[in-house]
């Protein structure tokens, strides 16, 4: 195990750090983004019943490549 070894200095510095941190973070203010809205995002997830179960289909992510794919159909 290495050695750490904290001077006053280096502890006082932290201490002082440590204290104006929430100060220093409540006069920011809430951040704005820059961008517009682009309207309403499609949801990650679908429910639906099916019988007496419900069921959820969770979509990680979606892309549109060009064309069929070169091994479409070769299974």
């Amino acid at each position: 195990m290495s050695d750490i070894k904290i001077s006053r200095r280096g502890a006082l510095a932290a201490a002082a750090g440590a204290l104006a941190a929430p100060a220093v973070l409540a006069s920011m203010g809430p951040a704005r983004a820059a961008a517009p809205m682009m309207g309403p995002a499609a949801p990650a997830f679908h429910r639906f019943k099916l019988g007496a179960f419900e069921l959820t289909a969770i979509r990680d992510g979606a892309v549109q490549l060009d064309g069929p794919h070169p091994i479409f159909g070769q299974d």
